[in-house]
């Protein structure tokens, strides 16, 4: 066997043309066809007695057949041990043709597992937001608090909608089709609390002061900004139909609700403990924001060769997912963007995309773990058991049992060392605190 040329692809494969001499594919040849005709039943002989001649006419082709797959498979394992390749998934094998006479010459392409050339990963700069926490945002907590523990009673049929009241309405798009298909088209239900939300564009500030069981038109002139892309710079009218009007009857914000809602004992230590909360919650958001993005730039400055198979696994990884979280029952990406109303290649395109990002972020992080000795400590792993066992409703001890005789350990050992790696990239990169802003504005926000 002779690697008469090889050279490298894109997407971790290595091509190669191999030659095998003839007296190679002699040596294969005889020993298949002696196995086969040494078990050869022919009519007339006993087995394995038939003459050469007949023998090589009955199963000929079948030894060449089998001898050229033996050939394929063992001069194969030769050339990538040769060149200390590891290959990953099946190869692919070309050749024009075989014959047992002369020598024969094919070319393989195979996958081998991915490299990374990673580039500077320590004090790489990055921003991060900063979320101040005012009293007004500990009152809407507590006001939500307040909401959940409300009494509830129906409004008399006289009574008005008006701002705090439970609205039970219908509503209907009608500007977007005739008049006959909006009669014919139902309501569709929905439940508010009224003067909530702070959107100008809401509907609610549009039913004060109607009764239970009217009907009322509005058209609302929505700007070009607007969230839903559909209604942006649109001027949309709805049919809107009162079905119910509920008060709120608020219990006081005082040690009685602490004391109701949570383990705390007065007001106070229920605001201070929110304050925390929420303090921790935005901090956490915020530095994993900044972890990203300071990921992407490793990202950028390194040099990935990914195989094909390993992208395309990832891909179904994610497409399930996605299936799962929207509850479609979609077969493939196809089936499921005609579900969605999206064009099949646009919906891979992005589900290539989060793939490659997700196996690049995990080879960086890996591969630092390794340059920096990046492990986990007997209390983290126990944490991670006990957290784990939590959700799964079973005990320590049932769950670490569950581990034995799978790989469920080695992948909480990994997902510990990625988590650190994390931190670590953190803890070594250049951050710059971004100025305070309100914590009202948190969800409003967008990283740039």
């Amino acid at each position: 066997m002779q690697i008469k040329e090889e050279k490298k692809l894109e997407n971790a494969t290595i091509e190669m043309v191999i030659e095998v001499p003839q007296s190679r594919i002699d040596v294969e040849y005889r020993s298949v066809f002696d196995k086969i005709a040494k078990n050869a039943k022919v009519d007339g002989f006993r087995r394995g007695k038939a003459p050469m001649k007949l023998l090589e006419n009955l199963y000929g082709k079948q030894a060449e057949s089998e001898a050229l797959e033996n050939l394929l498979k063992s001069t194969f394992i030769d050339a990538v041990q040769e060149k200390s390749h590891s290959p990953v998934g099946e190869p692919f094998f070309d050749f024009k043709e075989f014959d047992r006479t002369k020598p024969f010459t094919y070319t393989v392409k195979f996958e081998i597992m991915p490299t990374l050339e990673l580039g500077p990963y320590k004090e790489v700069e990055a921003s991060e937001r900063v979320w101040e926490v005012r009293d007004e945002d500990i009152d809407k907590e507590i006001d939500d608090l307040r909401e959940k523990n409300a009494k509830i009673s129906k409004k008399n049929e006289d009574a008005v909608v008006e701002k705090g009241d439970i609205l039970r309405f219908g509503l209907k798009r009608i500007d977007n089709i005739t008049q006959e298909e909006a009669e014919a088209l139902a309501f569709k239900e929905y439940s508010i609390i009224v003067g909530k939300s702070t959107s100008e564009f809401a509907l609610d500030k549009y039913l004060q002061g109607i009764k239970a069981g009217e009907t009322k038109e509005i058209e609302v002139a929505y700007p070009g900004d607007y969230e839903v892309k559909d209604l942006a710079s649109k001027k949309a009218r709805y049919l809107v139909r009162v079905e119910e009007i509920s008060k709120m009857e608020l219990p006081a914000a005082d040690d009685e609700l602490a004391k109701d809602v949570s383990d705390f004992q007065t007001i106070g230590d229920l605001r201070q403990n929110i304050r925390e909360t929420l303090e921790k919650y935005s901090a956490d958001i915020a530095r994993s924001e900044a972890t990203d993005a300071i990921l992407e730039k490793i990202i950028e400055k390194s040099s990935f060769d990914i195989p094909g198979s390993l992208i395309q696994k990832e891909m179904a990884t994610i497409f399930q997912r996605l299936v799962e979280r929207t509850g479609l029952q979609a077969k493939n990406p196809d089936e499921f963007a005609e579900m969605m109303g999206m064009e099949p290649e646009q919906l891979k395109g992005r589900i290539r995309e989060e793939a490659l990002n997700d196996i690049k972020a995990f080879m960086v992080r890996l591969e630092i773990a390794k340059k920096e000795n990046i492990s986990f400590s007997a209390e983290e792993f126990e944490s991670m058991v006990e957290l784990i066992a939590a959700r799964s409703g079973k005990s320590v001890g049932q769950m670490m049992q569950a581990f034995e005789g799978t790989s469920i350990r080695e992948n909480i050992e990994t997902e510990l060392i990625m988590i650190n790696a994390r931190k670590y990239i953190y803890d070594n990169a250049k951050i710059k605190k971004l100025k305070p802003l309100p914590f009202g504005e948190f969800s409003k926000q967008k990283r740039q």
